[in-house]
């Protein structure tokens, strides 16, 4: 909106949005072929999903988040296509609080 009232200044009173469809994105991915230097960036995408998987067999490494006692548990080591279940929280011992996957990048 503030580069079209920049060339339109009463625009905003004809219509008070806009709405901005982009086409002919030069380059094309197909779903396999996303990758995680895509994420937060515009991609064309083709294909259909079918199903999806999980992406705990792509991590190495996993830390957790207890959100009773905000303790960070791990780095736990994943190998193989299991997925690295902790039973309970080392610190507070709750079996009942959830542990989420930290998604920081830096802990």
């Amino acid at each position: 909106m503030q580069v079209i009232l920049l060339n339109f200044p009463t625009y905003d009173q004809i219509h008070p949005e806009i709405h901005v469809r982009i086409t002919d994105m030069p380059t094309r991915y197909s779903l396999r072929d996303l990758r995680q230097d895509q994420l937060n960036s515009l991609v064309k995408v083709g294909g259909v999903v079918t199903r999806r998987g999980g992406v705990w067999p792509m991590l190495k490494w996993v830390k957790f988040n207890c959100q009773k006692c905000g303790q960070l548990l791990g780095p736990f080591t994943q190998e193989g296509e299991g997925e690295i279940k902790v039973g309970h929280c080392f610190n507070c011992q709750s079996r009942t609080s959830p542990l989420n996957v930290s998604i920081e990048t830096n802990c």
